[in-house]
């Protein structure tokens, strides 16, 4: 009776919502007092001038599998003839996340 008590809770409980690209991102974006804090919580692109620096921000995120989400930050500077970009992505699937990539040099004013 045990298993049946199961079955019938299993069957009758609803279904855990999809786990969508915007849930990545909220649970990449969600660490504080990183170098991610200062990217969009949300999938898109902020401007920013730091030390003379025109620097943009963007966080996009792309499903690599059912759920599984590549979740990248891209941030380029510029001031004068000093430019660059950085990038760096995580896998990110419910509950974890994991440095996947990291790119290009660590801007002039980290």
């Amino acid at each position: 009776s045990l298993l049946l008590c199961w079955g019938y809770l299993q069957f009758t409980s609803p279904p855990e919502p999809p786990f969508t690209k915007e849930d990545a991102v909220a649970f990449a974006t969600s660490s504080k007092g990183t170098k991610i804090e200062k990217f969009p919580e949300d999938i898109g692109t902020k401007e920013d001038h730091i030390e003379g620096y025109h620097v943009t921000r963007e966080t996009k995120a792309e499903e690599t599998s059912e759920e599984v989400y590549r979740v990248t930050f891209v941030e380029h500077w510029e001031k004068g003839d000093d430019t660059g970009t950085y990038t760096f992505s995580f896998q990110v699937e419910k509950g974890s996340s994991l440095l996947i990539n990291e790119q290009g040099e660590v801007p002039p004013y980290y």
